[in-house]
């Protein structure tokens, strides 16, 4: 991952090291999370006990294990102060710069069944002789600042949230299909996305319906099949100021069989994602589109198409 540097030398360039290997050690750190259903209005006690729970902080690179206990501490009060439906975990890590002292903490926030959301990362500069508990305490409750803000632009997933019925055929009526694609001769799909920031699930949802409508006019090898596209996105923040988007999207047939996956990552303006997609939804579903028409192409069409 490239980084662009802001002025501030050495320091900055440590704190951004130091970032990059918290983030692999972040991953690592084992945190079991109760099972539960997506958000709803009014929590359930699962999702309270998931919100309320004590913020496991691993200290690394440097960071004395009880800075990583009080910074955990502190991060739980906040948290308890305002429970969000979110599984929090992360890690603490330390190191020296220019006569300071600077801490880094990388958080990692998963739904309330583990699946992974979101990767933020927040340092804070000690200076000598600065009281270290009050710097931890700041650090938190600016940590859980950053959480808030994130999950204010979060969406839920877009509906159907469930994988297709495989026991009943596609009709265009079902309340388990967002997309809409039959004729008596083409493929139908049954399109799912999870959880994603702003508008996110719902424009991506339709821009693939969009796009493979456009895709079939030019597949007519493909037969009137019922298929399923579940879409998932994890987002990650980075040191100069974009975030890292990576959607996946996992192409299934009717009975539930994997027949591919399709991966993309981009790095984009928070500001870009935090509302409506509009055209990033567009350009993204169409090499989606493209990636699933590809998994469903039988090996003769390939060979034709490469000559």
């Amino acid at each position: 991952m490239q980084v662009r540097q802001a002025p501030g030398g050495a320091m900055r360039r440590l704190r951004a090291g130091i970032a990059l290997i918290l983030l692999a050690g972040a991953a690592c750190a084992d945190d079991a999370v109760s099972g539960k259903a997506p958000p709803e209005n009014t929590p359930s006690p699962q999702e309270e006990a998931v919100a309320n729970r004590s913020i496991e902080i691993v200290p690394l690179e440097a960071a004395r294990p009880g800075d990583a206990a009080l910074f955990s501490a502190f991060l739980s009060e906040e948290a308890a102060r305002s429970p969000l439906p979110l599984s929090i975990r992360g890690a603490l890590g330390a190191g020296e710069a220019e006569g300071n002292t600077y801490l880094v903490a990388v958080i990692e926030l998963a739904d309330p069944e583990g699946k992974a959301l979101h990767r933020l990362v927040r340092e804070a500069t000690l200076a000598p002789g600065a009281d270290r508990e009050e710097e931890l305490e700041r650090l938190a409750a600016a940590t859980l600042g950053d959480i808030a803000t994130w999950y204010a632009g979060w969406s839920p997933p877009a509906q159907p949230s469930l994988a297709l019925n495989t026991h009943a055929p596609l009709t265009a009526d079902s309340a388990l299909v967002t997309g809409s694609i039959a004729t008596p001769a083409q493929p139908r799909f049954g399109i799912t996305f999870g959880p994603a920031p702003g508008d996110g699930a719902r424009a991506l949802t339709a821009a693939l319906d969009a796009a493979l409508k456009e895709r079939l006019k030019d597949a007519p090898w493909l037969t009137a099949k019922d298929f399923s596209i579940e879409g998932s996105i994890v987002t990650a923040s980075r040191g100069d100021g974009r975030t890292d988007v990576s959607i996946h999207w996992l192409v299934k047939s009717a009975d539930g069989r994997k027949l591919g996956e399709i991966h993309q990552k981009n790095a984009l303006s928070p500001a870009v994602i935090a509302g409506e997609w509009g055209e990033v939804a567009e350009t993204a579903a169409r090499a989606a589109a493209d990636g699933v028409i590809a998994v469903l192409e039988p090996a003769p069409a390939r060979i034709a198409a490469n000559g």
